[in-house]
């Protein structure tokens, strides 16, 4: 349990989105709002949590003629199944990703997690990196997706994964006063970009 802790508390402290700006690519497609944004965290998070002990399990078995393909083999299948499940359960939350959700196999943060820690590490590690990792990155995710949202339409609007019902709104200002340009790619990269500089200030980050 130390050990899961320790891994755990390691890779927040390290986060790659905004400390390398890791798998940056998600993170500005899905955050048009805090309901999507949650839904790519919670993809990632099974799919890290999954994926990286499992690549544990196989390293010893695991060559660098064959390392790549069971990588991809083992994240590619993982995210498969997470999306059937998806599909099934949350159609609302699986459409809104789109695509974005399939390229969760190959996000760079994925690989280089599976890469540093699960190529290298026990399984209790690789699980701990995994939590970690993917919670840090939900922050960021959930943070974005909720300061686009609220900024781009005034208000902050939740709606069933599953029947895409209205479980939740709030009106935080009138949206006459709203930046419509925060929920466009434009916004998110604005947006992204000044939450990076805030977290790498706050966090103390230094590089080099």
């Amino acid at each position: 349990m130390k050990t899961v802790q320790k891994a755990f508390l390691s890779a927040i402290k390290q986060q790659q989105t905004y400390v390398a700006v890791l798998g940056a690519c998600t993170a500005l497609a899905t955050t048009s709002s805090l309901s999507l944004s949650i839904a790519m965290a919670v993809l990632l998070f099974f799919t890290l949590s999954f994926t990286l002990p499992i690549v544990s399990l196989l390293r010893k078995w695991t060559t660098e003629d064959n390392k790549i393909l069971v990588y991809f083999l083992v994240s590619g299948g993982m995210v498969s199944l997470l999306q059937l499940l998806a599909e099934w359960f949350f159609p609302i939350a699986y459409e809104g990703l789109g695509i974005f959700a399939w390229l969760v196999a190959v996000n760079c943060l994925l690989i280089t997690r599976i890469e540093v820690v699960a190529a290298q590490e026990g399984v209790m590690p690789s699980l701990g990196d995994a939590m970690g990792s993917s919670l840090a990155y939900g922050f960021f995710l959930g943070l974005l997706g909720l300061l686009r949202e609220v900024i781009g339409t005034g208000s902050l609007h939740w709606s069933s994964w599953a029947d895409g019902s209205t479980l939740f709104h709030l009106t935080v200002w009138d949206e006459a006063f709203s930046i419509p340009l925060m929920i466009q790619p434009v916004g998110a990269f604005l947006m992204a970009g000044l939450l990076i500089a805030l977290l790498n200030k706050l966090g103390g980050v230094r590089r080099g």
